[in-house]
């Protein structure tokens, strides 16, 4: 019997009820001192997603640049589509700042830029979703940015 319940809900699609343990809520014995996982088997058996004993894990991805480190580019995995967050700062006195983020997938690539852009520090959180397997392109000119996401795992 599970001891701790995701109070929202499983996040990972599989329908289980937040019920996970090893890679989001772990559901076995509560001991303090070194972890102590269950033994394999322990859990009710499932199908679909996570057969055979895989859990799901969100795994946070960063893909950061500047004006000297721009173009960086970083591959999108995992089972779902993810959100991406974008996080900028410009300095007193940036000649031009600018921001573009390129998404390319199954041969199509979408845009978002940002060009006139204020002093200081700017955030814009879920801007673009995107599908695992793309590509994530970060260009900075006159700035430092870095576009973050999360991708769900089975281990």
């Amino acid at each position: 019997m599970c001891m701790m319940r995701d109070p929202c809900g499983c996040r990972c699609g599989c329908g289980y009820g937040g019920m996970h343990g090893a890679g989001l809520w772990y559901c076995g014995p509560l001991v303090y001192g070194p972890a102590v996982y269950p033994a394999p088997g322990a859990y009710p058996a499932m199908s679909g997603y996570h057969a055979g004993g895989m859990y799901p894990m969100t795994v946070p991805h960063e893909l950061a640049a500047d004006g000297t480190t721009s173009p960086q580019e970083a591959l999108v995995g995992g089972h779902r589509d993810v959100r991406l967050s974008i996080e900028y700062l410009v300095e007193s006195g940036a000649p031009a700042p600018a921001i573009t983020v390129s998404v390319t997938s199954n041969g199509s690539t979408s845009t978002w830029e940002e060009t006139s852009i204020g002093t200081g520090y700017h955030v814009s959180e879920g801007f673009l979703t995107v599908k695992a397997g793309s590509k994530v392109r970060l260009e900075v000119t006159d700035a430092v940015a870095r576009v973050r996401w999360c991708e769900t795992i089975c281990c």
